[in-house]
């Protein structure tokens, strides 16, 4: 994968991080099952999530390590995917994230 400087991010509700338009093979493409085999692809985004939030421990993550190794070029690599400005939109995608399902429990609580 080669970054786009076009890129276009979203946040990833299963695992918690962000998720950039680069990052991963379309979900039509057969390299896309490199990636979606046991959802892999939120496991990345949750150890950058980590990351980004300062859990030094996640660095070590033998799957992290090994996208360190094998693919240094990757996108999600990129410093400001995980330093800087994002970590507080990440952390207000997290709050605003909690306050949707809060509602939405909140709204099912009311169902029979």
């Amino acid at each position: 994968m080669v970054v786009d400087p076009n890129a276009t991010y979203s946040y990833e509700h299963l695992s918690g991080g962000f998720w950039w338009s680069d990052e991963f093979p379309p979900d039509d493409s057969p390299d896309w099952e490199t990636v979606g085999h046991d959802y892999l692809y939120r496991s990345l985004i949750r150890i950058r999530r980590c990351i980004t939030l300062g859990d030094d421990s996640a660095a070590t993550v033998p799957l992290w390590q090994q996208v360190l190794t094998d693919s240094p070029n990757w996108p999600g690599l990129c410093p400001d995917r995980h330093t800087g400005r994002i970590v507080k939109r990440l952390l207000a995608a997290e709050r605003l994230s909690d306050r949707c399902l809060a509602q939405l429990e909140a709204e099912s609580a009311g169902d029979p």
